[in-house]
């Protein structure tokens, strides 16, 4: 079986997986659609335990969840 592709980003993710929506992963993560939205336009950087979740699930590097420091 091959690999599952990983894509860059969440917002990426969502994109290729348009029957997964972000109410279904806010309800599976116990976060609110705000955060998930937030996270999904890079204006909020998820806490590791809820990274951990979209790294898992949506298969996404954890440096497309960190902001860079400039």
């Amino acid at each position: 079986m091959p690999a599952a592709r990983v894509l860059p980003n969440f917002a990426a993710w969502l994109a290729a997986n348009r029957d997964v929506t972000l109410t279904e992963l806010a309800r599976e993560w116990n976060v609110k659609i705000s955060m998930l939205s937030m996270i999904k336009y890079g204006q909020r950087q998820p806490k590791l335990p809820l990274a951990i979740k979209m790294i898992d699930r949506c298969n996404i590097p954890l440096e497309s969840l960190i902001k860079k420091s400039a």
